[in-house]
C-alpha cells in the first residue's frame, strides 16, 4: 500500500512539473509575440545592475497577483526576442535584461523595461542561472 501511494505521489509531482515547464515555455512565446506590439524603453546603467533595482522596479508597479506574471528575461538566451523588438542596434551594454509583466488575462504585455548595463550583480547572476530558456517567472 506504501509503494502504491509513493508511486502515485511521484507520478503526481512529475505531471505537475511538466505542467510548469510547459507552461514557463508557452509563456516565453507569448511574451515573445506580445513584445512585438509594444515600445520597450531601453534604461543604461553605468557598471553594475543590481538586484534590489530590478525588485524596486516590480514593487512600484502594484501588481495584481490574479492576473499579472511579473518575469525577467536574460535577452543574451532568447534571441528571437532580439529580432522581435528589434532592438540590437540601440543595445550597446554587454549584460541586457528585459523586466516585464505578462497579463494573462488580456493577454498583453502589461509592463515591461530593458536594462543593458557592464555587469550583473550575485543576485540576478544567482536567478538568471536558474532560469530555464533565460526566463524567470517571479512570485
Amino acid at each position: 500500500m506504501k509503494i502504491v501511494i509513493i508511486i502515485v505521489a511521484a507520478l503526481l509531482v512529475a505531471g505537475v512539473v511538466a505542467f510548469l515547464v510547459l507552461r514557463k515555455k508557452g509563456l516565453l512565446s507569448r511574451i515573445a509575440r506580445k513584445a512585438e506590439d509594444v515600445k520597450i524603453d531601453v534604461a543604461t546603467v553605468e557598471g553594475e545592475c543590481h538586484f534590489t533595482d530590478c525588485v524596486a522596479w516590480f514593487k512600484n508597479l502594484k501588481l495584481d497577483k490574479e492576473k499579472d506574471t511579473p518575469f525577467v528575461v536574460d535577452y543574451a538566451k532568447v534571441k528571437h526576442l532580439t529580432d522581435a523588438l528589434q532592438l540590437c542596434q540601440s543595445l550597446s551594454k554587454p549584460c541586457v535584461l528585459l523586466l516585464g509583466v505578462y497579463d494573462e488575462k488580456a493577454d498583453v504585455l502589461s509592463h515591461s523595461q530593458i536594462i543593458q548595463c557592464d555587469s550583473f550583480d550575485a543576485k540576478i547572476l544567482k536567478a538568471l542561472a536558474s532560469a530555464e530558456d533565460g526566463l524567470v517567472v517571479l512570485s
